[in-house]
């Protein structure tokens, strides 16, 4: 267990650590029955309920800037587990791969979801334009919940790749958040 109690669970405010934040969502995992929570947790967070770091992501020169800022603060203040590195650019795309600790880590797909619908939930309200993903690679097996990545991310997917993948727009990545300062 997490050794936590609902009453801490129920409280805003709580920290908790590395491990008992594992726990937690393992177990959310086991009572949703694997059904993709990880997209909604990511697709429930809003700017505001960032605070000063979804401030400070509001407040980027460009979709680049906000990524410099998750890439460098995001796990530490948010709690996610990976990241999205620039493995590839040209004229039309940024290409990213998600990197985490162990790849062997039973949490890694919820983790994935969790980011890249928090992409999703952020970004369109930032540029005023849904992330335009041109293609999805994961090197993890298609769900049983296989049909809401292609609700969601409206592209091509490959399961069962060498690595996870995602390739954005490139004029989507530069676009300037309305709300910078």
């Amino acid at each position: 267990g997490s050794g936590l109690d609902e009453i801490q669970l129920a409280r805003a405010d709580i920290l908790i650590n590395p491990m008992q934040c594992r726990a937690v969502i393992a177990n959310m995992l086991t009572l949703a029955g694997g059904q993709g929570i990880g997209f909604d947790v990511g697709l429930s967070t809003t700017l505001s309920s960032l605070g000063a770091f979804g401030h400070a992501t509001m407040t980027c020169n460009s979709m680049r800037d906000t990524h410099r800022i998750w890439g460098r603060f995001g796990s530490a203040l948010v709690g996610i587990s990976g990241r999205l590195d620039i493995v590839k650019e040209d004229s039309d795309n940024v290409t990213f791969e998600f990197a985490c600790q162990d790849p062997h880590d039973p949490l890694l797909r919820f983790h994935f979801e969790e980011l890249l619908s928090m992409i999703h939930a952020i970004g369109q309200p930032l540029v005023n334009e849904t992330p335009v993903l041109k293609k999805l690679t994961l090197s993890f097996h298609a769900p049983s919940y296989e049909q809401r990545y292609y609700e969601l991310f409206d592209c091509p997917i490959d399961f069962d790749a060498a690595r996870t993948t995602v390739v954005i727009d490139r004029n989507w990545f530069e676009k300037q958040p309305q709300t910078n300062d």
